[in-house]
């Protein structure tokens, strides 16, 4: 399947301190049409826009959760996000990977 999306984020860096925070978000452009048989509430059908988002923390959270990085070119990262505010009631933690890689 695929989802037209547009995506939408920030990447901060601290040289001094040698840490980032980041947050990525994915934004469908449309609905996307669902048709399922087999869940944990049973089948159902419908249209979702639901964005997607990968981040060192909550939406809407300050200050920042910065990570340190060894080399500002090739920025990698393995984090769990433990929900602690908004997101709290309705998410588990989450394992995240993601890697951003200067490009000349």
């Amino acid at each position: 399947m695929t989802v037209p999306a547009t995506a939408d984020g920030v990447l901060n860096i601290h040289y001094k301190r040698k840490t980032y925070s980041t947050f990525v978000a994915l934004v469908p452009t449309e609905p996307v049409r669902l048709n399922c048989v087999n869940s944990r509430t049973g089948p159902y059908k419908g249209e979702v826009g639901e964005t997607f988002f990968f981040s060192t923390n909550e939406p809407n959270e300050t200050p920042y959760k910065e990570l340190p990085y060894l080399d500002v070119a090739r920025i990698t990262g393995k984090y769990t996000l433990v929900p602690k505010y908004e997101m709290k009631d309705k998410y588990l933690p989450q394992t995240q990977e993601w890697e951003f890689v200067l490009r000349k």
